[in-house]
C-alpha cells in the first residue's frame, strides 16, 4: 500500500547566491508529515556548492536554525542527491550555504 502524498514544493529554483534562503513552509504544510523527502538537484554548469535543510520553532526564528541535512557537491556534471527525514517539522526550509556557480542548485520537498 502506498502512503497518500501530503505535500510536493519546490523550494528553490537555480540558486546560486550564498545565504539564498527558500521560503518556509510551515505546520499547514509540512505538520501533517511524517517523513520528508528533499531532492537537491544540482545544475549541468554547477562545479561546487552546499546547501542546508534546516527546521526551526517559529517561521521567523531569529537564531540558528537547526540542521536536519546537508549536502555537498563538488563534481563537473548534473548530480541529483536527496535527504531523508522523519517528522513532523514546525518549520522547514533550504538555503545555499556555499555559493554555486552555474547554472545553479534547485530543491523540492515531498512529504507523505
Amino acid at each position: 500500500m502506498s502512503e497518500k502524498v501530503h505535500l510536493h514544493e519546490r523550494l528553490l529554483t537555480g540558486a546560486t547566491t550564498d545565504e539564498t534562503k527558500s521560503s518556509v513552509l510551515g505546520p499547514a504544510m509540512v505538520g501533517q508529515c511524517r517523513q520528508l523527502t528533499f531532492y537537491i538537484d544540482w545544475g549541468s554548469t554547477v562545479t561546487a556548492g552546499k546547501v542546508d535543510i534546516e527546521t526551526a520553532p517559529a517561521e521567523d526564528y531569529a537564531g540558528a536554525w537547526a540542521q536536519i541535512g546537508t549536502k555537498t557537491y563538488s563534481a563537473g556534471a548534473p548530480l541529483a542527491q536527496y535527504i531523508q527525514a522523519l517528522g513532523p517539522f514546525a518549520f522547514v526550509r533550504a538555503r545555499v550555504d556555499t555559493a554555486t556557480d552555474g547554472n545553479g542548485v534547485s530543491v523540492s520537498v515531498i512529504g507523505n
